[in-house]
């Protein structure tokens, strides 16, 4: 039997040597239940962590729009100058890339991540190889999201 717990928490594991049951506990009520199990799936949340990113383009979820994604109003002056339309994995600001469960339209799995990843690095070198460099010098979207980013932490 699968059973959907929404609203809940997985606030304990039980077993000797392997899963035998778990508590779940309802966020509204605060009531734990233990349930016997021997396997669990946890899907953590979907909610994206991108307010550190304000300079980024995200749909209405928070979700980074990229590649063909993004549309022309979300391309910017940025993207004028650049004479060219995004590449895969690449985000609203040029030579920026986004992958993982961040990005709008992933499948929100580990597996698809590690693919997204290795799929942008190919989109990168095409940047580092275009004629046209993006300088990452002081003042630039870069060292804001990098101070941004490390404020954070």
């Amino acid at each position: 039997m699968i059973t959907i717990a929404t609203q809940a928490e997985v606030t304990a594991l039980h077993g000797a040597g392997w899963l035998e049951s778990i508590a779940v506990t309802e966020r509204s009520s605060g009531t734990a239940t233990t349930i016997d199990c021997r396997a669990l799936f946890c899907f953590i949340g979907a909610l994206p962590d991108t307010k550190w990113l304000p300079q980024v383009g995200t749909d209405e979820y928070g979700f980074i729009c990229t590649g063909s994604e993004i549309d022309d109003d979300g391309l910017g002056t940025r993207w004028k100058s650049a004479s060219r339309r995004p590449l895969p994995f690449e985000t609203s600001i040029p030579a920026v890339f986004a992958v993982g469960d961040v990005r709008k339209g992933s499948m929100k799995r580990v597996a698809a991540a590690i693919g997204e990843g290795a799929s942008a690095v190919a989109s990168a070198h095409t940047v580092v190889n275009l004629p046209t460099r993006y300088p990452l010098t002081s003042g630039s979207h870069f060292d804001r999201m990098m101070s941004s980013a490390q404020s954070r932490t």
